[in-house]
């Protein structure tokens, strides 16, 4: 991996320099599918373009809500491109609960997503 000043060390820059090295090599292993490194370049920067889209950037927090599945990281990852901040709710949380911890911000909700392994 490229060593470059703490300042450029972005999460953003660390997957492109990855998938432009070693972009077919395997990241990632889940339920019967592989994900290689092109492949989370590719699906980060899909979820980084569909936040901006809804007018997310540099910043902001967005509340992330998803179980343990690649989503998770693809969104997370996404957001750390524009600049954004994945919050995660505790999953435990009621919808009553969650709701009340948005409520003083900016939250945007844009949809949401189920985890679907098969896709």
């Amino acid at each position: 991996m490229q060593d470059y000043p703490l300042e450029e060390r972005t999460l953003g820059r660390i997957l492109a320099e990855k998938a432009a090295r070693i972009p077919a090599k395997t990241f990632l292993l889940w339920a019967g599918r592989s994900y290689s490194y092109g492949d989370l370049e590719a699906l980060t920067n899909r979820y980084a373009n569909g936040c901006a889209a809804h007018g997310i950037g540099h910043g902001d927090h967005v509340a992330v809500m998803l179980p343990n599945c690649p989503e998770f990281y693809w969104a997370t990852w996404g957001l750390g491109k524009l600049g954004a901040v994945a919050v995660p709710p505790a999953n435990c949380a009621s919808s009553t609960t969650t709701a009340r911890l948005c409520q003083p911000t900016k939250s945007v909700r844009s949809g949401s997503c189920r985890c679907r392994p098969d896709r």
